[in-house]
């Protein structure tokens, strides 16, 4: 995850580190750790959310959206629990700000059947900067009764920093054992000059021999061993920014791919909030979410963002908002979509709904093995074992033909589940999804199937069809599954 830290006159991005050690000593010991859970305000029954408008906006643009439904009650004041919570790096961000002084409260009012609310962005209580991102809103009431998530979509969010006059890189071409790394850096550079007016061009035709951060008058791109993302300003001028990629990371020029990092990606991402868009942390696998776009943080296969060296129609309009006068909520569509089912034994039928946000017209479908559909709620049948990635792609007249994209992936499985060794009996979903949360197979999800999952992890992944305990979507049994099971208890 990347930690953006508040200090005066500066911002800090670093690059993805593991940090799930932790993790792996509370399982192995079978201790009970409920604040590893991201959210612990967890949703129960309450207050009912109808509709959401816009149902896209900009964050950190002084935006508002309009929540109507019933049972919100009354705000007793900005510290009381009534809120509205949006997702973000963290969990949850709420809309009051109270986690941080810093923060303004971004509840413009508050009755029984109607919020106004900004989409906010601001800071954690550990001071890590934070913005609502696409995916689920909820709203909580004085009384701590909590809504559903109800499906809302953040187009681009803006930290409220900008470049006076255009950005001045120099480029160190030292990227350790990979020829062409200041030209795979200088493609990303020219990426978002496309998005960006004629009179705020990137310049990055200079070169350096730095390798470090420092407030020295000169905005460098490099590689060196404490890497990282820095940007200086003054009364909310950008005035120097420093991109250093870490030499701990092996890089490509090329396609990257597991433990190897894309340079032009990455530098394209790490630009994007050097001109003071924010980082967004959707990723709903079924939308509405953030993935697809430069602007989202994180770093994944299943998020189909590794090699992303094309800015999103969304991220345009952050450049555009920034630098070009654009407006704070364009006309903009969040792709989305249902289905009954994402895991199974061949032959396997889904049928999918269009749920796409902003008033989509078309549609296209791809399900991942080798068919396709225009039609808005297709049924498919797979029909031989495999892990297909699909992706709905929303369109209308008027709108980017590059849309956001939603994405899934469908396990479909060739051989039956079977019982883990230590368990009660054949493993079952009690979510009625197709992944195996009861893994010791007693008809309950508990921390026993946690432990047991952590225990057997190599047997599963060598004897049982990986779509059910893939629970973390990106086609392999390992750890990081065991965190994901751990995570929805």
């Amino acid at each position: 995850m990347n930690r953006i830290s508040p200090v005066p006159g500066r911002f800090y991005a670093f690059l993805p580190a593991a940090a799930l050690l932790l993790a792996i000593c509370l399982l192995a010991a079978g201790t009970q750790a409920a604040a590893l859970v991201p959210d612990s305000q967890a949703l129960v029954d309450g207050p009912t959310i109808a509709s959401v408008s816009p149902p896209i906006a900009s964050a950190g643009t002084n935006t508002t959206i309009t929540i109507e439904g019933t049972g919100f009650g009354a705000k007793a004041s900005r510290e009381s629990p009534a809120d509205v919570g949006f997702p973000s790096a963290g969990g949850v961000y709420w809309a009051s700000g109270r986690t941080s002084t810093g923060n303004p409260d971004d509840i413009v009012s508050w009755s029984d059947t109607a919020i106004v609310v900004r989409v906010p962005n601001g800071f954690n209580a550990d001071g890590i900067r934070e913005t609502a991102s696409s995916g689920g809103l909820r709203v909580v009431t004085d009384a701590g009764a909590r809504s559903g998530p109800f499906p809302f979509a953040v187009s681009f969010g803006v930290a409220g920093k900008r470049w006076a006059r255009p950005p001045v890189f120099a480029v160190n071409d030292n990227c350790p054992g990979v020829a062409g790394g200041a030209g795979a850096v200088r493609r990303a550079v020219a990426t978002w000059n496309t998005a960006l007016p004629d009179t705020y061009q990137i310049d990055c035709s200079g070169t350096s021999n730095g390798t470090a951060a420092a407030r020295d008058g000169v905005s460098l791109i490099a590689w060196g061993p404490s890497g990282g993302i820095t940007y200086y300003y003054e009364n909310d001028t950008i005035v120097e920014a420093d991109i250093i990629l870490s030499t701990s990371y092996t890089w490509t020029a090329g396609e990257a791919g597991g433990s190897v990092y894309g340079i032009e990606p990455v530098t394209l991402r790490n630009l994007g909030f050097c001109i003071g868009i924010a980082w967004l942390a959707g990723a709903e696998p079924q939308g509405p979410s953030d993935t697809g776009k430069v602007s989202y943080l994180s770093r994944r296969d299943s998020a189909a963002n590794m090699n992303l060296v094309h800015l999103s129609p969304a991220d345009r309009a952050a450049a555009d908002y920034l630098y070009g006068r654009g407006i704070a909520n364009p006309p903009l569509l969040a792709a989305a979509f249902a289905a009954d089912t994402i895991a199974g034994p061949a032959p396997l039928t889904v049928r999918f709904t269009d749920d796409s946000l902003g008033g989509a017209t078309g549609r296209t479908w791809d399900f991942g093995d080798g068919g396709t559909a225009a039609e808005r709620n297709p049924v498919h049948v797979y029909a031989a074992p495999g892990a297909y990635t699909v992706t709905l792609t929303a369109s209308a007249s008027g709108y980017p033909d590059d849309t956001v994209r939603a994405v899934e992936r469908i396990a479909v499985t060739g051989a039956a589940v079977r019982a883990v060794p230590g368990g009660a009996g054949v493993p079952t979903s009690t979510a009625n999804d197709g992944r195996c949360d009861d893994v010791d197979g007693n008809g309950r999800k508990d921390f026993a199937d946690v432990v047991l999952c952590f225990n057997q992890m190599d047997w599963i992944a060598a004897n049982e069809p990986a779509g059910p305990f893939d629970y973390n979507s990106d086609s392999r049994i390992d750890f990081a599954d065991v965190v994901s099971l751990f995570n929805t208890l």
